[in-house]
């Protein structure tokens, strides 16, 4: 079972509203007013996109989450690393 901590949930949250590897790169610097541990877990954020969009940010945070921790998903017996989640989910600007 996975048990997540407030940082892995700030991570999630950052890498959620982060939609390009240039956004991908500042959640993960420390010196960028976007670094993933300088948000506030309880403050409110108010959803301005559609469905689609919506659901297209919620899989590609959490899909690349679980590749950075290094999880991989498995179906008929088939592992995929997820290592295409980078290159295929995040628009490169």
């Amino acid at each position: 079972m996975l048990k997540f901590s407030d940082k892995d949930l700030k991570e999630i949250f950052a890498l959620f509203s982060s939609s390009t590897i240039y956004e991908l790169k500042q959640i993960y610097n420390k010196n960028d007013n976007l670094y993933f541990e300088n948000e506030n877990l309880n403050d409110e954020y108010e959803l301005v996109s559609v469905k689609r969009e919506f659901a297209l940010d919620a899989l590609r945070s959490v899909l690349y989450w679980l590749n950075k921790k290094g999880y991989s998903l498995y179906k008929n017996s088939n592992n995929d690393k997820l290592d295409w989640v980078k290159t295929n989910l995040f628009i490169n600007v």
